[in-house]
């Protein structure tokens, strides 16, 4: 007897940061650029090419750069993200 199983990824349910943004000197792009993931209720990576747009939190600096970016096979990567001002926590 042969059985063969099959898993399907479901509908997009959140977003993860996998690689947080690091290197944030005032004017000077982000060593580390953010890289999200979209995932389904049961974590499974999905094949999403949604667009995903980043925001500061909080704080009084400015993010520049492109913000917005689709998603390839459920990962958006950032490339060319800036801070400039301070952040104030």
């Amino acid at each position: 007897m042969t059985f063969n199983a099959t898993g399907t990824v479901g509908a997009a349910t959140q977003l993860v940061i996998t690689t947080q943004p690091v290197g944030a000197v005032s004017g000077a792009v982000l060593t580390a650029q953010p890289v999200v993931a979209i995932r389904d209720a049961a974590n499974n990576l999905t094949s999403s090419t949604a667009a995903v747009t980043v925001a500061i939190g909080s704080g009084n600096g400015a993010l520049t750069g492109t913000t917005t970016v689709n998603a390839v096979n459920g990962v958006a990567t950032f490339t060319n993200l800036r801070i400039a001002g301070s952040l104030i926590r």
